[in-house]
């Protein structure tokens, strides 16, 4: 998996629970009660109402992603270098951001996706509005350049599932013109989620 795709598949969980421990399964009642057993407070009682849902915690994010099973601490371990967070406007996209418990995706425009506690689910988030101190590349995603990404440059060339917003978001001219869109593979889906 590559940093774009991990991106793409952290916008496809947008709105997925959080509970401390799950890793993007459904969590049953004996799997709640388990990991309240194991985990104490960090576990909510409210949590509970979760149950029969697809629950997910900050790491099990980036392990439902690659398959590969690691907690926060780990991923920044095995990182081949740290760098401090105010550095991140030079860090490619699809970077892990990362303080003492807790872990994100970085996706730009000073910006993350994260399962950011049991209030907030996985959401996108403001970095200025946190206190992550580090950012890495993890170790289980190959980083290639955004220009990697497929563009769109016309309505037309949209897949079909995206043509109906994309539309839409021109005829209210939000967008200006439908045969120069000019926009990136990644921008579709981000307007796509936001104007459901």
């Amino acid at each position: 998996m590559n940093n774009i795709e991990l991106i793409k598949f952290a916008e496809s969980k947008l709105g997925v629970p959080y509970v401390y421990g799950m890793k993007g399964e459904v969590m049953t009642l004996a799997k709640y009660n388990s990991l309240k057993k194991t985990y104490g407070s960090l576990v909510w009682d409210s949590d509970k109402k979760k149950v029969n849902w697809v629950c997910v915690d900050c790491s099990g994010l980036i392990s439902w992603a690659t398959g590969k099973l690691r907690g926060s601490s780990q991923y920044k371990q095995m990182a081949k270098k740290v760098h401090p967070i105010s550095t991140i406007d030079s860090a490619p996209l699809g970077v892990a951001v990362w303080r003492q418990g807790h872990i994100g995706i970085y996706t730009g425009n000073g910006e993350y996706i994260a399962a950011d506690g049991s209030a907030h689910g996985v959401r996108r988030n403001k970095l200025a509005k946190t206190n992550f101190t580090h950012w890495f590349e993890i170790c289980d995603i190959e980083y290639v350049e955004e220009d990697a990404m497929k563009r769109y440059k016309t309505v037309d060339e949209l897949p079909a599932w995206a043509k109906p917003t994309i539309q839409k978001l021109v005829n209210e001219k939000k967008i200006a013109d439908a045969n120069n869109i000019d926009l990136s593979e990644d921008m579709v889906r981000v307007l796509v989620i936001m104007n459901r």
